[in-house]
C-alpha cells in the first residue's frame, strides 16, 4: 500500500478535494490546502520527490498565507517545499524552477529563525546543509547537518 495515498475510512483522497471544491463556501480552501499539505509531508517522507514537488505546487495554489491554519503550518509548508525542491534539483539541476523555490523560501526561513529560533533555526540549517550537499561541499554539509541535529535536540 502506498503511504502517500490518503484513502480510507476518514478521507477518500481526491474525492475529498472534489467535494470541497463542489461546496464552494466556508473554509473549503483551508481544507484543500491542509489535504495537499499532509500529502506533501508524506510524499517527502517516503521519498516520492516528484509527488512532493507537485503537492507543494498545489499548496501554493491555495495561498498558505491565507488558508493555512496558523504560522507553524506556513513555515512547515515552506520547509517541506524547499526540501522537495532540493531533492528535485539533485535530479534535474538545469530546471530553474527548483532554484526559484529554494531562493524564495530561504529568506523567509531566515526571518522565521530569527523570530522563533527554537522552532525554525534547525530547519534553516538543515536546508543550508542540503544546499551544500547539492553543491558538492560534503565536509561543510556534514558540519551543517550536525549543527542542525544539535539544535533540533536542544
Amino acid at each position: 500500500r502506498d503511504p502517500t495515498v490518503l484513502d480510507g475510512a476518514i478521507i477518500q483522497g481526491d474525492a475529498y478535494v472534489d467535494a470541497q471544491l463542489g461546496l464552494g463556501k466556508g473554509n473549503y480552501k483551508t481544507s484543500i490546502f491542509q489535504y495537499y499539505f499532509m500529502k506533501l509531508i508524506l510524499a517527502y517522507t517516503f521519498e516520492r520527490d516528484e509527488l512532493a514537488a507537485e503537492m507543494y505546487d498545489k499548496c501554493m495554489e491555495f495561498d498558505p498565507e491565507k488558508n493555512a491554519r496558523g504560522r507553524p503550518t506556513i513555515f512547515v509548508n515552506a520547509f517541506y517545499g524547499a526540501l522537495a525542491a532540493l531533492s528535485m534539483e539533485r535530479r534535474d539541476p538545469s530546471n530553474p524552477k527548483w532554484k526559484g523555490i529554494i531562493d524564495a523560501v530561504l529568506p523567509r526561513m531566515e526571518r522565521w529563525a530569527k523570530a522563533s529560533a527554537w522552532n525554525c533555526e534547525h530547519k534553516l540549517l538543515f536546508l543550508r546543509a542540503e544546499l551544500l550537499a547539492n553543491s558538492g561541499s560534503q565536509d561543510e554539509a556534514v558540519a551543517a547537518y550536525e549543527k542542525a541535529i544539535q539544535l533540533a535536540r536542544e
